[in-house]
C-alpha cells in the first residue's frame, strides 16, 4: 500500500470521527433550555430558587454540591422528565464561563433511565468544544427556533423498569482541578450511591469553579436560579399526568463541612428548563416539602422559610443572639433579630441537614457580675414536641428541630411558695412551677387555668390566683384545684350544649366539672339559608365518671318551598301530608307533588298543571300553577271544532275560554269521510261556566261499487249503487250472480265482499268471470294443480284461460295392486270440454338378489328391482350375466324362484341367486364351476405308462377333488417299469416255452 493510499485513509477516518460526534440526535435526549424555546403556555412545576424574594430580599448561594431530593408517591404519564438544573461558573484571570448543568430522570411508560445536559450559557448561542470537555457522553447539535445551531454535551443511561412508591436523591458535585472543573453527576437510590458521568471542563489557569444561585443573569439571559422540576420528556415538550404525587426539596452543601442546607427562598416553578407540565400544581406541604398533585398550575412564590425534611435525616435550625458550633463548624449569630417582627427568620437563619447526627454547642458566657447560660427551646416540628434545656451540648437525630437560644442572667435567690405545682414560664421557656428558690428578676407566668391528669378521661383543672409574677421579693401563689372529667363527643357539626344553665358549642372531645349536668337538645345546624342539618339523638346526663361517651347523630334536610293559592297534597316517602309554605324533608326523601284536583263547585275545578317527582338532595323552590275547568253535558257525542281543530267531544270537563264551533250542513274529514249535522246554521260557543251543547249529527263515508247490484241495505232489498252511507249500515251482497249463455257457458259476478258493517271508507270490487262447465268422468278420484294449488278436479264451471294440469296418480286397491292414470295432460280452459281417464293395473314385483338382475320386460332389458309393473308384463331373466371379482372368481347365477319366465298377473316375488364360480385349468383347458362341484381327474395312457397329476394338488390318476378356488392341474405320463418288465418276462417265458418245444420236436 502506497503512502498517498495510507494518507487518504488517515483523513477519512478523521472526517468519519467528526461527523459521528456532531450528527444530530434523536430529540429525546435534548432537554431544551428555555432561551432556545418559545415563550412556554404552561411551566415546570416543582421547587427553584434564585436567590432573591419578592419582597427583594437577597439570599445568595455559592457552593460545590447540589442535592435533589424527591418521592414519588404515584406517577403516570405517556413521557415526562424531572430535572435537576443549576449554573456552574467557571473563573480564571483572563476568562469567565457558565454552564448550565442538568441531571434528569426521563419516564416514559413504566421505564425511566438517567441523563444529564451541558450548555455553554456565557454567550447566547455559544456551543461546546470537543477539545474542552469530555466524559461517557458525547457532543451533539440542535437547532434553536431562530435557525440557529447550537452544540452541547449529553448522555444517558439504558431503560429499565421503576414502581412507585419509590425515593431518591439526585447529586450534582463541582471541584476545581489542575486545567479545569471536575463534574461529578449521580444519583442515590435504595441506599446505593450510583455516580453515572463525570465530565471535565478545561480552563486554562483556572481559579475556581462553583455553583451559584443568586439574582442576576447569564451571559445569554438565563437566571442563575436551582431547580428540580417536573416536565416535558424532552425537546420543550409539555408533559400530561394522569396520575401524580410527589414530594421534592432542593439543598446546597456548606462549603467545608458534611452540611446540607435548604435553599432558603423558594418558588414552585422553574426559571431556565423549556420542558413544561399541564395538569399539576405545587403547594408547601405540612412536612414542608413541595408536594405536587394533578391539579391547574400555579406558579407562585411558596417561602422564605423552606425546611423540608428528609425521611431518616436530621435538620436543625438554630436561632441565637451568640454564635454556636453545628458538628464543629463556627456559626455567625443571627444578630439583631426580634421573634415578633414579619421579617425574623427571613434572611437571619441558616438550616443545616444531615443523614446523620447533628450535634450544636452553645457557649457559657461570664462577667464579673452575672453568669450568662443559655436556655434553650428545643421544638421538634417531626413530632410536635417539645422540651427545654439548659445544656450547652445538644445532640439531635432523625426529626427536624428548632433550636430557640436565649441567655440568662444569675442574679440573687428568693422563695416562691405554691400550694399546686403547676406549669408555665419561667422566663419565656416552659417549666414546672413549684415552691423553690427563684433568682431575682426571673419572670414566672402561670395560665388562667392548667391541668393535671390523673388518669384516662380524668384531670384537675388548676386556676392560680396569680397569672404574671417578676421575682423581687418571696411570694405564695394558691391554686385552686376542681375534678374534670372526660366527655368523649363526636359530631360532624357544631354541637350546642347547655351545663348549669350556660350554653355553648363543642366539636369534640370536651372536658366537664364532675357533678355537671349536661344537656344536649334537640337543634339544627344551618349550612346555608336551605340547607341544615337535625340532630336525631338529643340527651341529657349527669357527668359521674370519666369517659362517658356520646355520639351526635345528624341528618341532612333541605328547604321545599311550595308556592300555591289552592291547598295541595303531597307524598313524601309514599306518606300523604298537606303541602305547606316552607318544609325542612330529610336527604334523599323522595317528595311527589303528582297530579291533583281542587274542586270549586260540583261544575268547577281546578287543575295543577306542573307537578313535582324528585329525590331531595338540594334546595327545592316550587311554584304550582292550575288551570280551571267546568262541567259541560254534550247528550250526544258529536265532531266539532275546539279551539281550531277537529275532534269528538263528549260531556267532561273543559278549559275556561275554549271555542266550540260546529259548521252547517257537512264537514268533510276526507274525500270518504264526512259529517252531517242536523242544524239549520252554524253556531259558536266560548265555555266560560258550566252548560249543556246538544249537537245532532252522524258519520257518512263514501262506499264505492264499480256494478249496481241487487242487495240488502238495512234489511230492505235494493239496487245498490255508489254513495254516502251513514255509520253503522248493514250491506249485504250475494256470494254471486250468474248470466247463463248457453247450458255450458256463463258469466259470473262475484263482489269481494258480501257482508259489511259501513264504519269506514269501503270499495267493492265485482270482477266479471266468464266460466265453461268441464265434464270429468273416472271410476277413480282425480287431483289437479291450480296456479300451484291442488284441487280436486271433478265435473263443475271453471274461469275461462284457467290453466289445469292433471299430473300422473295412482289408486291403490291395496298394499300390492294400484291404478296407474296414463292420460296425464295439462288443460287449457277455453270451450267446454269432456275429460275421460285412462287407468291401468299395476302390480308389486318384489326382486331380492344380492348382485344386480337383467331381465326382459315386454322385450325391454331393464335392471330388474322392487316396483310396479303392469299387468301383462312378459319378464324373463337373463341368466347368463356373471359379476367378475378377478380373473379366476365370479358370481353367477345358481337359482331364479320361482321362475325364470312368467307373464305378471299378480303380485310376485322374485329370488334371484347367484353364487361364485372358479376357473378350473386341466392340462390348459379353462373351465368354470360353481364352489363346490366335484371333479375326477383321469386320462387315458398305454399300459407301459403311468400318469400322476400336479398343480395346485398333487394326486394320482382317477382322484377326485372339490371345486373351493380356482385350480390348475397337469397330467405327468412316465414309462411304468414295472409293467415293461412284467412283459419283459412275459415275452421271455413265452420264448423259452417256444424254444422248448421247438427242441423236443
Amino acid at each position: 500500500m502506497n503512502l498517498r493510499l495510507l494518507l487518504t485513509l488517515l483523513l477519512i477516518t478523521i472526517f468519519l470521527q467528526d461527523l459521528i460526534t456532531f450528527i444530530p440526535i434523536s430529540s429525546t435526549h435534548v432537554l431544551t433550555p428555555k432561551v432556545y424555546a418559545r415563550d412556554p403556555t404552561y411551566y415546570p412545576i416543582g421547587v427553584s430558587s434564585n436567590g432573591i424574594s419578592p419582597s427583594g430580599v437577597k439570599v445568595v448561594v455559592q457552593t460545590n454540591s447540589v442535592m435533589g431530593y424527591a418521592y414519588i408517591g404515584s406517577l403516570s404519564t405517556s413521557g415526562a422528565s424531572l430535572q435537576l438544573n443549576v449554573m456552574l461558573v467557571m473563573s480564571s484571570l483572563s476568562n469567565f464561563q457558565e454552564y448550565w448543568i442538568q441531571n434528569v430522570i426521563q419516564f416514559e411508560g413504566s421505564q425511566m433511565r438517567f441523563i444529564d445536559n451541558i450548555w455553554n450559557f456565557t454567550a447566547y448561542g455559544a456551543g461546546l468544544n470537543p477539545a474542552y470537555i469530555s466524559g461517557n457522553g458525547q457532543l451533539t447539535t440542535t437547532t434553536t427556533n431562530n435557525g440557529q445551531v447550537v452544540s452541547f454535551y449529553y448522555y444517558s443511561t439504558p431503560y429499565h423498569s421503576f414502581s412507585t412508591p419509590m425515593s431518591l436523591l439526585l447529586f450534582i458535585n463541582v471541584s476545581k482541578i489542575s486545567d479545569g472543573a471536575e463534574v461529578c453527576i449521580g444519583y442515590e437510590m435504595g441506599g446505593s450511591y450510583v455516580k453515572y458521568d463525570t465530565v471535565i471542563i478545561k480552563l486554562n489557569n483556572i481559579n475556581n469553579a462553583y455553583i451559584l444561585v443568586a439574582p442576576q443573569l447569564t451571559g445569554n439571559g438565563e437566571q442563575f436560579d436551582v431547580e428540580l422540576v417536573w416536565g416535558g420528556f424532552s425537546n420543550g415538550s409539555t408533559a400530561t399526568f394522569s396520575a401524580m404525587k410527589s414530594q421534592l426539596a432542593i439543598y446546597y452543601k456548606v462549603t467545608g463541612t458534611n452540611l446540607y442546607s435548604p435553599f432558603p427562598e423558594v418558588y414552585n416553578y422553574g426559571f431556565d428548563t423549556a420542558e413544561t407540565s399541564s395538569n399539576i400544581q405545587a403547594t408547601l406541604g405540612n412536612n414542608s416539602m413541595v408536594c405536587v398533585t394533578i391539579g391547574n398550575p400555579n406558579p407562585s412564590y411558596l417561602t422564605s422559610y423552606f425546611t423540608p425534611l428528609i425521611p431518616g435525616w436530621t435538620l436543625v435550625t438554630v436561632l441565637s443572639n451568640h454564635y454556636y458550633l453545628v458538628n464543629g463548624y463556627n456559626t455567625t449569630a443571627n444578630v439583631p433579630y426580634n421573634t415578633q417582627e414579619p421579617s425574623y427568620g427571613e434572611p437571619y437563619y441558616i438550616s443545616y441537614t444531615s443523614p446523620s447526627n447533628i450535634t450544636i454547642q452553645l457557649p457559657v458566657l461570664n462577667t464579673t457580675f452575672y453568669r450568662y447560660l443559655p436556655v434553650s427551646k428545643v421544638l421538634n416540628s417531626s413530632s410536635g414536641g417539645s422540651y427545654n434545656t439548659t445544656n450547652n451540648i445538644i445532640t439531635l437525630s432523625n426529626g427536624y428541630y428548632q433550636v430557640i437560644v436565649s441567655y440568662i442572667q444569675i442574679p440573687n435567690l428568693f422563695k416562691v411558695t405554691i400550694n399546686v405545682p403547676m406549669w408555665g414560664l419561667l422566663n419565656g421557656t416552659p417549666a414546672l412551677i413549684k415552691s423553690g428558690e427563684y433568682y431575682y428578676g426571673e419572670v414566672i407566668e402561670l395560665p388562667i387555668y392548667n391541668y393535671t391528669i390523673i388518669g384516662p378521661g380524668e384531670r384537675e383543672l388548676l386556676i392560680p390566683n396569680v397569672t404574671y409574677i417578676v421575682v423581687t421579693t418571696n411570694i405564695t401563689i394558691h391554686v385552686t384545684v376542681v375534678l374534670q372529667y372526660l366527655v368523649n363527643i363526636k359530631t360532624e357539626y357544631p354541637l350546642m350544649v347547655e351545663v348549669n344553665g350556660k350554653t355553648f358549642n363543642v366539636t369534640g372531645n370536651h372536658w366537664f366539672n364532675s357533678s355537671s349536668t349536661v344537656v344536649i337538645p334537640p337543634q339544627y345546624y344551618y349550612l346555608s339559608a336551605g340547607v341544615r342539618e337535625e340532630l336525631v339523638n338529643p340527651t341529657s346526663f349527669i357527668v359521674s365518671q370519666p369517659n362517658i361517651n356520646y355520639t351526635a347523630s345528624w341528618i341532612t334536610q333541605y328547604r321545599l318551598i311550595v308556592n300555591s293559592p289552592l291547598p295541595l297534597y303531597e307524598l313524601v316517602n309514599g306518606i300523604n301530608m298537606t303541602a305547606t309554605h316552607i318544609q325542612w324533608i330529610n336527604e334523599s326523601s323522595r317528595v311527589i307533588i303528582p297530579p291533583q284536583i281542587y274542586y270549586s263547585s260540583k261544575t268547577e275545578r281546578w287543575i295543577l298543571t306542573n307537578y313535582l317527582n324528585i329525590t331531595m338532595n338540594s334546595p327545592v323552590n316550587f311554584t304550582a300553577r292550575f288551570l280551571l275547568q267546568f262541567y259541560v253535558i254534550v247528550p250526544y257525542k258529536a265532531l266539532a271544532e275546539v279551539n281550531g281543530s277537529y275532534q269528538n267531544i263528549t260531556s267532561g270537563w273543559y278549559n275556561n275560554g275554549t271555542v266550540i264551533t260546529v259548521p252547517s250542513k257537512y264537514y268533510y274529514i276526507s274525500n270518504d269521510e264526512r259529517v252531517v249535522y242536523y242544524i239549520p246554521t252554524p253556531f259558536k260557543i266560548t265555555i266560560n261556566s258550566s252548560m249543556t251543547i246538544t249537537i245532532f249529527s252522524s258519520y257518512q263515508y263514501y262506499v264505492s261499487i264499480n256494478r249496481e247490484l241487487e242487495g240488502y241495505v238495512n234489511g230492505t232489498l235494493m239496487n245498490i249503487t255508489s254513495g254516502w252511507y251513514n255509520n253503522g249500515t248493514t250491506i249485504v251482497f250475494k256470494i254471486a250472480y250468474y248470466d247463463f249463455i248457453s247450458p255450458s257457458e256463463r258469466i259470473v259476478y262475484s263482489p269481494n265482499i258480501t257482508y259489511v258493517i259501513v264504519n269506514k271508507p269501503i270499495i267493492i270490487e265485482v270482477p266479471l268471470v266468464k266460466q265453461f262447465l268441464i265434464n270429468v268422468i273416472s271410476p277413480y278420484p282425480i287431483k289437479g294443480i291450480v296456479n300451484g294449488m291442488s284441487i280436486n278436479f271433478t265435473t263443475g264451471w271453471y274461469d275461462s284461460g284457467l290453466s289445469i294440469y292433471v299430473p300422473v296418480q295412482y289408486y291403490y286397491v291395496n298394499n300390492y295392486s294400484r291404478y296407474v292414470l296414463i292420460n296425464n295432460m295439462t288443460i287449457t280452459v277455453e270451450s267446454p270440454m269432456n275429460f275421460t281417464a285412462i287407468w291401468r293395473l299395476q302390480f308389486y314385483v318384489n326382486a331380492s338378489s344380492n348382485y344386480p338382475v337383467l331381465a326382459l320386460v315386454d322385450g325391454h332389458l331393464v335392471n330388474l328391482t322392487k316396483g310396479w309393473y303392469f299387468n301383462g308384463s312378459e319378464i324373463q331373466i337373463v341368466s347368463n350375466v356373471t359379476y367378475p371379482i378377478n380373473s379366476t372368481v365370479r358370481y353367477a347365477i345358481l337359482s331364479v324362484l320361482p321362475s325364470s319366465n312368467f307373464t305378471l298377473t299378480k303380485p310376485t316375488s322374485i329370488t334371484v341367486t347367484y353364487y361364485p364360480q372358479y376357473l378350473v385349468t386341466i392340462n390348459g383347458q379353462k373351465s368354470w364351476y360353481f364352489k363346490g362341484s366335484e371333479i375326477r381327474l383321469y386320462t387315458t395312457v398305454p399300459f407301459f405308462e403311468s400318469v400322476r397329476w400336479n398343480g395346485t394338488y398333487n394326486l394320482p390318476n382317477g382322484a377326485v377333488i372339490i371345486v373351493n378356488k380356482p385350480i390348475v392341474e397337469n397330467a405327468v405320463v412316465s414309462i411304468n417299469l414295472v409293467n415293461v418288465a412284467s412283459v419283459i418276462l412275459m415275452i421271455i417265458s413265452t420264448l423259452l416255452i417256444l424254444f422248448a418245444v421247438i427242441k423236443r420236436r
